[in-house]
């Protein structure tokens, strides 16, 4: 059973105060080890800049938090989780995976690696993608935004100066737009004529004019991996009578719960 919104939350903020306490040693860390001139990384290079002073209002400890935070969630966790996601799809969805290796072989082949440029010219591995990131919901919740101003929004009023949080599970699982939407069927993203076509309420990297600026690195990224691990390897579960779960743990993303795979070289 999909966890209940309050709980997503609730854990969703114990995670990210891990994080913090996390980070917060190793900052301080860097601070007491800090030479100018050997810059480590980016927590150096970052306290070299806030020294100059010359923009303390933007160089503050406050800050570099939250940009080590989009670096990690934004540059690596989304993807990986969501691959993640793929390969246990994979694995309770075997046929799908058939089916998406098959495409990959009719279009690509096993001479050379999958490109980017294959990605129109492979649909229904492109719709299997979009179904696992609509089920998978990497990520449950938007980023916070703030209202700049009064707004009724559907008869309710949101105040001015109010922290407004998207709930990206909701609009994916959403019977009102979405056929039988706890059932894992690619076929949804496809039109009559086996072409890709785009649903209003998915919504993975939330909507509007300050949607997730890293979304076309995530979806390359994400297809290439996956395509060329499929075209590469079968994978399997390591005890057929002892499928692993479909249900997720909410930390700064919705992770898959650990589980074991074989990969067979095709």
């Amino acid at each position: 059973m999909r966890l209940k919104a309050v709980e997503l939350i609730r854990r969703r903020s114990a995670a990210i105060e891990k994080v913090k306490r996390y980070l917060a040693g190793t900052i301080k860390e860097h601070e007491e080890t800090f030479d100018s001139n050997n810059i480590r990384d980016f927590i150096d290079l970052y306290h070299k800049v806030s020294m100059d002073e010359s923009e303390p209002e933007i160089f503050t400890e406050a800050n570099i938090y939250k940009v080590i935070v989009d670096l990690f969630l934004a540059g690596g966790e989304t993807t990986g989780t969501s691959l993640d996601w793929s390969l246990l799809y994979m694995l309770r969805y075997p046929d799908i995976q058939r089916k998406c290796q098959a495409e990959i072989d009719k279009v690509v082949g096993t001479n050379r690696r999958v490109k980017l440029s294959d990605k129109g010219s492979l649909p229904f591995l492109e719709a299997t993608l979009l179904e696992i990131q609509r089920i998978g919901n990497t990520l449950t919740f938007s980023l916070p935004h703030v209202a700049k101003t009064d707004a009724t929004l559907q008869g309710y009023l949101i105040p001015k100066d109010s922290i407004v949080i998207a709930n990206l599970y909701s609009a994916h699982i959403d019977e009102k737009y979405w056929d039988d939407p706890e059932t894992f069927r690619p076929e949804r993203f496809l039109d009559s004529d086996g072409k890709i076509q785009r649903k209003d309420a998915f919504v993975p990297f939330s909507t509007g004019p300050r949607f997730c600026i890293g979304e076309p690195l995530a979806r390359m990224e994400l297809f290439l991996f996956f395509t060329n691990l499929l075209q590469q390897f079968s994978f399997t579960p390591t005890d057929e009578n002892d499928l692993p779960s479909l249900d997720g743990i909410q930390a700064l993303t919705l992770t898959a719960l650990p589980y074991h795979l074989v990969a067979k070289p095709r």
